[in-house]
């Protein structure tokens, strides 16, 4: 019974009082039964460990571009994937940075240009691409430009120069925003001095995916490099040229190419050519076919020698080459083997194009009637820097005849 003076007092149910195998059989008996007999493993069989521990050493992670992370790219050429290993070998002709004369905010409204006009504004536009499985929030893509040089590390002359920059957001590589094409906040203007031959740089990067500093565009996704002009007929190129001389490092040879049909893409890319296919030029015999190049030909070289440095004609640079596939690694022997004329100690491109081509005048004109019988819409000319066997950077001119 309650007890009412309680406030909190209630009935209690009242339970018979069981014995204990009763108890036993109401609530279970012990679970760790101690009579049961002991379990004891089997041996481990050593050829399933040795196969397992093979499986298991065989399993890789995941490329950086199949993680579950950014992958950021600014391509050095069409197609490019981002693979930088081993080092891309023409990592200054990107297809995603473009340039558009006056202040532009909507690019299909205009037309990109190949040779930007002096003391004139121009927008700079980049595209930039993700193709991770994690979209990119944030990501920051900036542009700078520099004064005609091979590359744009420690040793350049003078650092590049900041135009602006902006943030994008970019999807995964699944949705179709996982690219953009961005406008660069600031406008940038040619200097006179230069002839609207600067160069032009882009970074992207990101918190999950940043870029690794410097302007390496050879080995680093992050990096974009323009180092493309488009030469009318009547362009005088010596300035050019004299630029390039000068930024040349000392121990480094200077190639001169043809590349051939290397120059179409480039030419769609900035919409040179629109609504047709790009005309390819016909080369003379002085563009030297080299073997498992089929659009690339070797127009000379300028080496280092004792008493100066040598400008090695086209086909003796091809004999030259201990390797055909990399272009840059020479039998110096086989190469200063011949009749060669050494010239003062200072490299100039515009000496060896003088002697290589036997031209009487730097205009592009006069260069492509020199490499061509039909100059099509372009030939495409890159001046390559090699350092102990490796290309370091490059500057391409496409001449139209």
């Amino acid at each position: 019974m309650p007890n009412n003076d309680d406030p909190y007092a209630f009935d209690q149910e009242t339970h018979p009082e069981l014995t204990p195998e009763e108890d036993k059989a109401q609530r279970g008996g012990d679970p760790d039964n101690p009579t049961e007999p002991e379990v004891t493993p089997d041996k481990p069989d050593p050829d399933r460990v040795q196969k397992v521990t093979a499986w298991l050493h065989d399993k890789r992670h995941p490329s950086r571009q199949d993680g579950l992370w950014p992958y950021l790219l600014i391509r050095a050429y069409p197609g490019d994937t981002g693979v930088r290993q081993p080092p891309v070998s023409y990592f200054w002709e990107s297809p995603d940075i473009r340039v558009y004369q006056g202040d532009v905010q909507d690019p299909s409204s205009a037309t990109p240009v190949l040779h930007p006009t002096p003391g004139i504004p121009h927008s700079v536009f980049v595209h930039v691409w993700n193709l991770g499985r994690l979209p990119a929030l944030g990501v920051a893509v900036r542009a700078w430009w520099a004064n005609p040089s091979f590359s744009f590390d420690a040793s350049s002359p003078e650092p590049p120069h900041y135009i602006g920059g902006t943030r994008v957001n970019l999807g995964d590589r699944t949705s179709a925003d996982c690219h953009q094409l961005v406008r660069i906040e600031g406008l940038w203007t040619p200097v006179v001095e230069n002839g609207g031959h600067e160069c032009l740089l882009a970074v992207a990067t990101h918190v999950m995916d940043p870029y690794g500093g410097g302007f390496v565009a050879s080995t680093d996704r992050h990096v974009g490099q323009r180092n493309v002009t488009l030469a009318a007929p009547q362009l005088d190129l010596t300035p050019l040229l004299n630029r390039l001389g000068a930024a040349l490092t000392v121990g480094s040879d200077l190639l001169l190419l043809h590349g051939g049909a290397h120059v179409a893409p480039i030419l769609l890319a900035h919409k040179v050519v629109a609504g047709r296919d790009v005309v390819l030029p016909r080369v003379r015999d002085v563009v030297t076919p080299i073997p498992g190049h089929t659009n690339v030909g070797h127009l000379g070289t300028v080496t280092r020698t004792l008493g100066g440095h040598a400008v090695i004609p086209g086909l003796a640079s091809v004999h030259a080459l201990r390797t055909p596939a990399s272009l840059t690694t020479f039998d110096r022997s086989l190469l200063l083997g011949g009749r060669v004329s050494v010239q003062p100690r200072t490299i100039s491109p515009a000496l060896a194009v003088v002697q290589a081509l036997k031209v009487h005048d730097l205009t592009a004109g006069s260069i492509a009637r020199a490499v061509s019988t039909s100059s099509g819409d372009g030939n495409l000319l890159r001046f390559q820097e090699v350092r102990d066997g490796v290309v370091v950077g490059g500057y391409s001119v496409i001449v139209q005849g």
